[in-house]
């Protein structure tokens, strides 16, 4: 008797990690998209440098009201380009995630200045 129930409890043990597991890959699925909106700083280093970006997107949500959704650009190579965009409007192709805190972070794959607005 204290083998099967052993048994039933290591079965579901290793089952919950296996839907946790799941669960884990489910939020780290990423996919393609194209995205227009403004560079803009969310975070600089204890100096005043620039340490992070975002691009805010305007989205129209009824005919009075907008919102503003924010993707976190991930810092590689090619995201340091757009640190010289800084409230420039810019249309950009990436891989987005989100992850489990519902934040949305884009790596840049390409990206196009689409209006230059004066400073």
């Amino acid at each position: 008797m204290k083998n099967k129930r052993r048994a039933i409890l290591a079965f579901g043990f290793f089952f919950s990690i296996l839907l946790l597991s799941g669960q884990v890959c489910a939020q780290e699925k990423s996919q393609e998209i194209t995205v227009t909106g403004t560079v803009v700083v969310i975070t600089f280093d204890k100096n005043g440098n620039v340490e992070q970006l975002a691009l805010s997107e305007q989205v129209q949500v009824d005919e009075d009201d907008v919102m503003f959704v924010n993707y976190i650009i991930v810092n590689d190579k090619k995201s340091k380009e757009l640190f010289r965009l800084i409230g420039k409007t810019v249309r950009i192709t990436g891989k987005l995630v989100i992850d489990k805190n519902d934040n949305r972070k884009l790596t840049v794959k390409e990206y196009k200045v689409v209006n230059s607005n004066p400073s």
